[in-house]
């Protein structure tokens, strides 16, 4: 695990549908990095302080879209660079699941379930592009 330094984060207005996209994928964040907690005690600090990082990031987003209830209008969500680069990487994730399975599959029924999975990562993976630009257009001011 490589360390980070804290950065700053750029508050993004969200609407909803896209808060539930981004609610769904840090929580995913969360879970790819939990792990790392088993062996926390062996870390050097900087390390112990990069994961840190990633679990405040991730619960400052959580917070904003707003839980166990989220938002009902657009939320003010901080993200900082490091977390966009975290949902990047889920969202190239996203946008290769779900195909190796429907080339593979001889089930009309189970093609259709197939179909529809992809459907829904396509449409969050596009949700996660909007972030993406919406975040780049907020840095550059």
């Amino acid at each position: 695990m490589s360390t980070h330094q804290r950065n700053h984060a750029c508050v993004i207005a969200v609407e909803p549908s896209l808060g539930a996209v981004l609610h769904r994928e840090t929580l995913l964040v969360l879970e790819d990095h939990h792990h790392f907690f088993e062996d926390l005690s062996e870390l050097s600090p900087a390390a112990q302080y990069g994961l840190s990082l990633i679990f405040r990031e991730s619960f400052a987003v959580l917070d904003a879209l707003g839980w166990p209830t989220a938002h009902t209008g657009p939320a003010s969500v901080p993200l900082t660079t490091t977390h966009i680069d975290r949902l990047r990487r889920r969202h190239h994730d996203l946008i290769r699941t779900h195909h190796d399975q429907l080339a593979t599959t001889t089930s009309p029924t189970d093609a259709t379930t197939i179909r529809t999975q992809i459907d829904a990562t396509h449409l969050a993976a596009l949700a996660l592009a909007q972030l993406f630009t919406q975040f780049e257009r907020a840095m550059r001011g």
